[in-house]
């Protein structure tokens, strides 16, 4: 029966590490789509904000060339 207990504890111990190995990768996992988002976000909002500056720039260019001399 001892040999039986400590097959058990050892084979216990092999499932904790199998399952914190789950755990860990799951976590990854879960992170993905958030990281993704985020990174559209900051795109979305850096593509806003060219738009609006490269308007402003074709604004001036426009009213720099065609100001009367």
């Amino acid at each position: 029966m001892s040999e039986t207990l400590v097959e058990m504890t050892a084979e216990m111990k092999h499932t904790n590490r199998n399952v914190e190995e789950i755990k860990e990768k799951v976590e990854v996992m879960e992170r993905e789509p958030a990281d993704r988002w985020r990174d559209s976000a900051r795109a979305l909002f850096n593509t806003v904000f060219g738009a609006i500056g490269t308007a402003v720039a074709g604004g001036l260019i426009y009213v720099l060339t065609t100001m009367p001399k």
